[in-house]
């Protein structure tokens, strides 16, 4: 079949061209922190009584908005599939090098969120920074598995259904970027995005 033919193409597209904007982030904080919401509910019954409150956590609790981790595959707007290299070593025979890989390496992955009213996502993520190094004492566990957890981003589908599953194992934030606040931006929702680390990624199992 000629490579110029347009049914040649057609032919290589399987399940169609994948799209970008279809994507879904998932991870779990430290400890399944749900202070945020709680703490919204808790104002709310404050100001306006408790029966407010109550509602404000039976629906969160309903929805799975009472838990960060649950939010975020919901509130997550961008994000990128990680990157990783190899480094190039070289050997010299007779003047000429030899190259043969090196190490590999993982480059740190971001996401951008939305902040829904309470910023309580926000505030998940700088309760985790805070868990690993407090703002005034600059203390933090010992224990690692506390506070690194794993996160997947997968590519769907328009059907929904995951591509290729990327997990990266043992993430943990090492930047909460600013949310900019401004009088002149008229219906913009608020953002922020979010850098980890994490020690490497695993690629799980393809379903189309």
């Amino acid at each position: 079949m000629s490579q110029f033919s347009i049914d040649a193409f057609r032919a290589n597209l399987i399940n169609g061209l994948a799209r970008n904007n279809l994507f879904l982030v998932q991870g779990n904080f430290p400890g399944g922190n749900t202070s945020a919401i709680q703490g919204a509910a808790a104002v709310a019954g404050a100001l306006f009584g408790g029966a407010v409150g109550g509602a404000i956590n039976a629906v969160a609790a309903a929805v799975g908005g009472g838990s960060p981790s649950a939010q975020v595959s919901f509130l997550c707007k961008a994000s990128k599939i990680p990157s990783s290299s190899l480094a190039i070593n070289n050997a010299f025979y007779m003047g000429r090098p030899f190259k043969y890989p090196g190490d590999r390496s993982f480059s740190d992955w971001s996401i951008s969120c939305y902040n829904d009213g309470t910023y309580g996502l926000r505030k998940a993520f700088e309760a985790w920074m805070n868990l690993m190094n407090t703002n005034r004492t600059n203390v933090g566990p010992n224990a690692m598995n506390q506070f690194m957890t794993d996160w997947t981003i997968t590519p769907l589908t328009r059907e929904g259904n995951p591509i290729a599953r990327y997990k990266m194992v043992g993430c943990w934030p090492t930047t909460i970027a600013e949310t900019t606040m401004d009088m002149g931006a008229q219906a913009e929702p608020s953002t922020f995005d979010v850098t980890m680390t994490y020690q490497y990624f695993e690629i799980e199992g393809v379903t189309t």
